[in-house]
């Protein structure tokens, strides 16, 4: 992510602006991001969901810059279980994968929403 200036908001909150543009708005604990963050990348994609002990834990979304929505847990920062994404008009589809420690588990199943 490269270089940060970070600065305090108010209830020890932190907004962390990267040289590449992203930006990442939490609260850390000893040293460590933790509790709810969000990310938003200079493409304006979007993602939040909470940090423990510093990595990636519970239940994340993505926003992604086509309107596309991504939702599925991470546990120590590794994706797992199902995840689902819901993609816009017009293909207007929901689409589901098993992630098994970041690693796709056969393909996305998508299907035409209703």
């Amino acid at each position: 992510m490269g270089r940060a200036v970070c600065g305090w908001q108010a209830a020890r909150s932190w907004v962390q602006r990267f040289a590449n543009g992203d930006i990442g708005e939490g609260s850390y604990v000893d040293g460590r991001r933790n509790g709810r963050w969000t990310w938003t990348y200079p493409d304006d994609q979007i993602e939040s969901g909470r940090y423990e002990n510093g990595e990636k834990h519970g239940q994340w979304v993505i926003q992604r810059p086509d309107g596309a929505i991504e939702r599925g847990a991470l546990a120590a920062g590794k994706r797992q279980g199902r995840w689902i994404r819901e993609e816009p008009a017009p293909n207007a589809r929901i689409c589901e994968i098993e992630v098994v420690n970041d690693e796709a588990v056969g393909e996305w199943d998508c299907r035409i929403r209703p």
